[in-house]
């Protein structure tokens, strides 16, 4: 028995459908069959509609399609029963942002023809898509395909010897759009190449950006069309540049800039990839040198424009609790501030840049009631005619925390000096330490009122000696963090020091010079909204790890036949790396593990999540990282949904100090 369907596939809705069913005699040496009591039965994928045939003709049914289906058609053949089916699809409203893409290279073949490499790829999935067939259409002559790009082929990839300027056109799917194409154009002979250059990052909430397109050896140019192919579904938009040679708008999210221009009377196209960059939140001060009880305006803006959402201030003060503030309260959501400061500190604000949490401060010191004005307070401030006391660290510079690099030491020097600057002998100094509140990447206090960790002295109270000069080792916590030393003496000013604990990292986010694939940067949260710090080695690696994958990426559109099934995508996802200066990654705000690791910038959590269709990328990763880059990896997918990516000892190379 057979079944067919005239239009098959998806239909759009109200089209009339006609099946037809039959039988096969080839089977049977060409014997007329016995066929009768043929029946039709409608089956709808979703709801009731009873109705078989609105019509019926012979061993045809005919009925509109207003909804996705099965036609069944049951009949004896040669006494035999028999059922046979026929599915009719409604078209998927397509996801504009969705589509094929292609690339060539290189654009330009010299005159008499040349080899020229395609490559066809989704613009925001690596999962259901394909290709079915490659075309070539001259600017003159018949179309054509070639053993190298086939008309009917699954090929990702295809190399062909182009003769003539025309333009590839790979035929394929990508979900909701079952029959998608894409075109690339390549041109044979001349000089001239349209080029679009613009700014690979944008503020997305600051200036208009600027896109230029050029043709460099053209006799003659002339641009036809802007576009913007945003990578999100439903961004994609055409500018309203026109036809000028530069191109200036805020694209709607991360995408491509598509210019078409007439460059020696042909029609070239060329496009380049922007994505919007993460803008940070920062606060000034009206003073930052004050008298006691001094109004302070405090200001916040983001470094660049951007839209900026406030939702409260914290004064931090240097020692003691901090207190409740009176014109910057922490459910004030206004832009601008001002506070009468007592004491020195740190002034907060905490909201978003850009939907993205962030926080910042400015810090504000208040001079000593025997100090005169002018009188700077770092690394300490005395008074005319007065003793004061000076703290200084003999060897200046970063501090590491413990459990990371070198000893977590530092030897400091404590004295009283008089107004003409000597030390003074044998006097006693009290000193006591504190940790500054929102230092070392940590926006937050404990949790559960666990105070931020200070390190310890080897001594809290000194005496200077016959020298005027004593010494005390400062060792430090396992957190990174500013930390305050005040010393204070009897019938003395009391001087100031503050010790940065810390890691000299550098910013992951800052893609490297040659670096091509980009991350994802995920895990931010508004008590570390900086995570993505490390090694600067560890920072190459992860780039050489990112462009390995899109080489492999590459591979499989070139050989689908070998692409794994499971969730590849189209950016690897980087989560938690160290935050700014290292130490203790206290994901629970309590100064306390977790993380165990990422405390000394060469361990990263890679987004390899624990279901199944990600066991292929989890192989890969593996291969990669491990196999051939002598690395390790800690599989921690089914606890924590990630892969714990750290670099070996033999390429770890210590931060300077």
């Amino acid at each position: 028995m057979t079944h067919t369907s005239s239009p098959s596939g998806a239909v759009t809705p109200g089209t009339t459908v006609t099946f037809t069913a039959g039988y096969d005699t080839a089977g049977l040496g060409g014997h007329v069959v016995d066929f009768s009591m043929l029946e039709w039965r409608w089956v709808p994928d979703s709801g009731a509609d009873p109705v078989a045939c609105t019509s019926v003709s012979g061993s045809s049914c005919s009925r509109p399609i207003a909804a996705a289906g099965t036609m069944f058609a049951s009949a004896y053949v040669n006494g035999e029963h028999q059922e046979k089916s026929v599915h009719i699809n409604l078209p998927v409203a397509p996801d504009s942002a969705n589509k094929l893409l292609l690339k060539g290279d290189p654009r330009r073949v010299p005159a008499g023809g040349g080899l020229i490499t395609f490559a066809a790829f989704p613009q925001r999935t690596t999962q259901n898509w394909g290709v079915t067939g490659w075309l070539f259409l001259p600017d003159s002559g018949a179309p054509r395909s070639s053993d190298g790009c086939p008309r009917a082929s699954s090929l990702r990839t295809c190399t062909d010897s182009i003769t003539q300027t025309g333009t590839m056109r790979v035929y394929g799917f990508v979900p909701t759009i079952p029959n998608d194409s894409a075109d690339f154009r390549v041109y044979v002979g001349g000089s001239g190449l349209l080029t679009v250059t613009g700014p690979g990052t944008y503020n997305p909430a600051g200036e208009l950006v600027t896109f230029t397109a050029s043709a460099s050896g053209a006799k003659s140019f002339a641009v036809t069309n802007w576009a913007f192919h945003a990578d999100s579904a439903g961004a994609g938009s055409t500018t309203s540049c026109g036809t000028t040679e530069t191109c200036t708008f805020l694209p709607s999210g991360a995408g491509y800039v598509v210019a078409a221009a007439l460059v020696d009377g042909e029609e070239q196209v060329d496009s380049t990839h922007t994505t919007p960059e993460i803008i940070r939140l920062m606060v000034t001060a009206s003073a930052t040198l004050v008298d006691p009880g001094t109004a302070v305006t405090f200001t916040a803006a983001p470094k660049t424009p951007a839209t900026v959402v406030i939702s409260g201030w914290k004064f931090s003060p240097d020692s003691g609790a901090a207190t409740a503030a009176v014109g910057c309260t922490s459910s004030s959501a206004n832009f601008s501030c001002v506070e009468k400061i007592g004491r020195s500190g740190q002034m907060w604000t905490y909201g978003s840049v850009n939907t993205r949490p962030d926080s910042a401060y400015a810090r504000v010191d208040v001079r000593s009631a025997a100090s005169p004005p002018g009188c700077e307070p770092a690394p300490s401030c005395g008074g005319a005619g007065t003793t004061r006391v000076v703290i200084e660290q003999k060897t200046p510079g970063l501090i590491p925390p413990a459990e990371t690099f070198y000893e977590p030491t530092a030897a400091l020097s404590v004295k009283l000096v008089d107004a003409a600057g000597a030390a003074v002998p044998n006097v006693s100094v009290a000193l006591v330490l504190k940790g500054v509140a929102g230092t070392g990447g940590h926006v937050h206090e404990g949790s559960n009122g666990e105070p931020r960790p200070d390190g310890a002295l080897n001594h809290s109270t000194v005496n200077t000696g016959s020298t005027g000069v004593a010494t005390v080792i400062y060792t430090a916590n396992n957190v990174a963090t500013d930390v305050l030393v005040t010393g204070t003496s009897a019938s003395a000013t009391s001087g100031t020091l503050t010790l940065k604990i810390g890691l000299n990292l550098v910013d992951i986010t800052d893609v490297p010079a040659g670096a091509k694939a980009r991350f994802d940067m995920i895990g931010g949260t508004p008590w570390h909204p900086v995570n993505h710090f490390g090694l600067h080695n560890m920072r190459a690696s992860l780039y050489a790890l990112s462009d390995a994958y899109q080489e492999v990426l590459l591979y499989f559109q070139k050989h689908p036949e070998r692409a794994p099934s499971g969730r590849l995508p189209t950016r690897l996802g980087l989560n938690d790396v160290s935050l700014p200066t290292g130490g203790r990654f206290d994901l629970s705000r309590t100064w306390k593990q977790p993380h165990v690791s990422h405390r000394k910038g060469y361990d990263a959590d890679l987004d390899v999540r624990r279901e199944s269709s990600d066991d292929a990328l989890a192989r890969l990763i593996t291969r990669l990282w491990v196999l051939e880059w002598k690395n390790a990896i800690k599989d921690e997918r089914q606890s924590s949904n990630h892969y714990h990516l750290k670099m070996s000892d033999i390429h770890v190379v210590s931060p300077s100090r």
